[in-house]
């Protein structure tokens, strides 16, 4: 499942992550709450206003980000075609 930011703002993200790293390489813990399938998927669906904003997403301003997330940040993975196929792989 994606985390904090990491769709939408990559940058911030990893920050966050690196910030997640240090906490535990200085031996602390860290408890994370983390949406069910059902409450992230409703959360993604207003975010990004799905299934109308998907085509939006893919070729609006937030094209770079897209395009980005799946060739830069998670190289390998397929680009979704559809709203389905973006929520499938946003939420594994």
């Amino acid at each position: 499942m994606a985390g904090y930011a990491e769709f939408s703002a990559p940058a911030h993200f990893e920050k966050y992550l690196a910030a997640l790293k240090r906490i535990r390489q200085d031996g602390l813990s860290i408890e994370l709450l983390v949406y069910s399938e059902t409450a992230a998927k409703e959360d993604i669906v207003k975010q990004f206003n799905f299934p109308d904003g998907f085509e939006e997403l893919r070729t609006g301003e937030k094209k770079k980000i897209f395009e980005d997330f799946f060739r830069v940040f998670h190289r390998g993975l397929k680009e979704p075609s559809t709203p389905d196929e973006f929520l499938r792989i946003v939420l594994q």
